[in-house]
């Protein structure tokens, strides 16, 4: 009898020796798949590095992260997780979010930032409420990566820019290690900013009565397609800027004048610098045959006079880039200046888009 009980007693700490040698999470799914904890960190673009652009920096809450969505997709393209996050205060990063996700294998990550822009679908669906929609992709579900990729985001009229928060997104891959992980991550905004300094060097004070931007697209894509990245050396430091990117077929419709408000003159004394409202318009790739590169142009009116050219050194406009147009008014002429800045310092990762 004593014997008996001492096999019993050997076989039950055999059990419980194996067991305590075991992985968590390799018990919770029968051996078959590992499950590990992913956490996520979401930031703007040009905060995701230590080094920034001079002009980087949120202007205001628009620019920041107000409402997060975090889509995780495995590479059999079912949806793993679909989380939305309201964030109590607008900032420019957020994180970590903790996901509970199978390990060992690369991931797609979609980000949608400030996800109440009006949007379409490619084939000219209505406008629909992309909250509603996104929140359709149900985890355990094919992710819908076709129509998400014909998202568009549109501006309706002859003088609209974007306004309230900004749209932003972003999709990534990242691969989750068989252990628990985090990632940064970052969002691109999709719109370009335009930035007006101008400079009144005349003998008198004037006023500003017109603002005006040719050639503006009406439409983009929601998420960013086809891009590509290159490096560009600034004041030393090292940006990745976007080399090529895709964008719908355009007519002669889907390009606009974009005509600033101006409903009372906006006076420009002598000698001082006048910086305007920041302007947020949509991506575009405009070719203009005759303008040897500088493919947009611009007017503006002083006292009721039309004084235009065209940008330098700008011949497209990729999403998340920052404008900044240096216009210095003189007796006898109007000198243009453009800096086209990247909004942030990283390593190139030609990965990122769709």
């Amino acid at each position: 009898m004593k014997k008996f009980e001492c096999i019993i007693i050997l076989w039950v700490m055999v059990f419980l020796l194996v067991g305590c040698s075991r992985n968590g999470n390799e018990e919770e799914n029968d051996g078959k798949e590992i499950l590990v904890n992913l956490d996520i960190r979401v930031a703007l673009s040009d905060v995701s590095q230590p080094t920034r652009s001079e002009d980087a920096d949120a202007e205001s809450d628009d620019e920041k992260i107000q409402t997060l969505r975090i889509v995780v997709v495995r590479p059999d393209g079912i949806v793993e997780g679909n989380r939305f996050v309201p964030l109590v205060v607008a900032a420019e990063f957020y994180g970590y979010e903790r996901f509970r996700v199978v390990g060992n294998e690369e991931k797609r990550i979609y980000l949608f930032v400030n996800e109440r822009a009006r949007v379409q679908f490619e084939d000219g669906r209505t406008d629909l409420n992309l909250t509603d929609y996104l929140s359709g992709i149900v985890p355990g579900q094919v992710f819908p990566k076709d129509e998400i990729a014909s998202l568009m985001i549109r501006l309706d009229g002859v003088s609209e820019q974007l306004v309230g928060p900004l749209p932003m997104s972003e999709c990534h891959k990242v691969t989750v290690p068989e252990t628990d992980d985090n990632c940064n991550l970052f969002v691109t905004r999709a719109a370009v900013k335009f930035s007006f300094r101008i400079t009144n060097k005349s003998s008198k004070s004037v006023n500003l009565t017109g603002l005006m931007m040719n050639k503006m697209a009406r439409r983009e894509y929601y998420l960013p397609r086809g891009v590509k990245y290159g490096e560009e050396v600034i004041d030393g430091k090292p940006y990745k800027v976007i080399t090529d990117y895709e964008v719908p077929s355009f007519g002669n419709n889907d390009y606009y004048i974009y005509e600033a408000v101006i409903n009372v003159p906006k006076v420009l004394p002598v000698n001082q610098q006048v910086m305007l409202d920041p302007i947020y318009l949509l991506e575009g790739k405009y070719t203009d045959s005759v303008s040897d590169g500088k493919n947009y142009s611009m007017s503006i009116e002083i006292d009721g006079v039309q004084l235009g050219n065209y940008f330098p050194k700008l011949s497209q406009l990729p999403r998340n880039t920052h404008v900044v147009v240096n216009i210095t008014i003189e007796d006898t002429e109007c000198i243009w200046e453009v800096d086209v800045l990247p909004y942030c310092a990283k390593e190139l990762e030609p990965l990122f888009g769709l």
